[in-house]
């Protein structure tokens, strides 16, 4: 892969937000002041429309290039669920979802850049950004919001932890835990290949089998944990709980007037927003309010 300074940004994108990815590789473009490098990884099906991003600074992979050779490249659909999957000669099929953190995974442990920022399609950044801003003594950030997740309001958190202790051979957590989910966060691919290992030692399997068998699978719940119980300090990180993503979770739909305020109300810590593709909005009004930031 190509290798751009020490900077690689890493997204996992499809057709339907297509429009987005465009929006976020223009934006990195427009205010990363280091010299970086974008990854894109898409459906094979999807590769022919995000070709077009393909530039000095970018790289779109396919997943069925990725994936392990055990993964089959031919995806179907279960519309009772609504959900694609792949065969596999080692697991039982694999959702779409699990599938496609195995091919992030794959992508970031092979890269030679110091940090990887792994940046969801639907983020653009809106400010100038370099890794020195945010880096505290060499060490870059890690989000831990602690002790905000509940049992009886976040199950699905509860089962990603009990996978990422149970694979990392850690004790059981306790109750209420950590968040660790960003849309715009910080890896390292060293610290990821320490993370590769723990598993392989303790489930004695290769990492991408042991993940495509647990449905239950979130990446940055298994990173952050594994950087909390060996110390964040002694991994090139130090622990935040405020984000460098400006958000906005709620499914449902938001208008222009109520998009423009909450475009013009970006904490000063933030240097990138994200309106999640779940929720319903004009794609156009979407393009013209974030292009005001170029």
């Amino acid at each position: 892969m190509e290798e751009s300074g020490n900077l690689a940004f890493l997204t996992p994108s499809f057709f339907g937000d297509f429009e987005q990815c465009r929006l976020l590789n223009e934006s990195l473009a427009r205010f990363v002041k280091d010299d970086y490098h974008h990854y894109i990884v898409v459906d094979a099906a999807d590769y022919s429309l995000f070709k077009v991003l393909d530039s000095s600074h970018t790289t779109v992979l396919t997943k069925e290039d990725v994936l392990p050779s055990w993964v089959s490249r031919f995806r179907f659909k279960v519309p009772r669920k609504n959900r694609y999957f792949r065969l596999s000669w080692k697991s039982r099929p694999i959702r779409g979802w699990i599938a496609q953190q195995m091919a992030k995974l794959q992508v970031c442990v092979q890269l030679k850049q110091s940090t990887v920022i792994i940046v969801d399609s639907d983020v653009f950044v809106c400010r100038d950004f370099a890794l020195s801003d945010i880096m505290q003594d060499g060490k870059v950030p890690l989000y831990l919001k602690p002790n905000v997740i509940f049992a009886e309001e976040l199950p699905m958190h509860i089962e990603w932890f009990k996978t990422a202790n149970s694979i990392l051979g850690l004790p059981e957590r306790e109750l209420p835990g950590p968040d660790f989910i960003s849309p715009f966060t910080c890896w390292k691919p060293d610290i990821l290949q320490q993370m590769r290992t723990q598993i392989e030692k303790t489930c004695e399997q290769d990492w991408m089998v042991v993940i495509a068998r647990n449905w239950n699978f979130c990446e940055p719940v298994v990173y952050g944990t594994y950087l909390e119980y060996t110390g964040p300090d002694k991994c090139g990180h130090w622990a935040t709980d405020k984000p460098l993503s400006y958000s906005w979770w709620n499914p449902t739909a938001i208008g222009t007037e109520e998009m423009q305020e909450f475009l013009q109300k970006i904490p000063d810590q933030c240097y990138a927003v994200n309106i999640q593709s779940k929720a319903e909005f004009s794609i156009d009004t979407y393009k013209h309010l974030v292009k005001s930031f170029f």
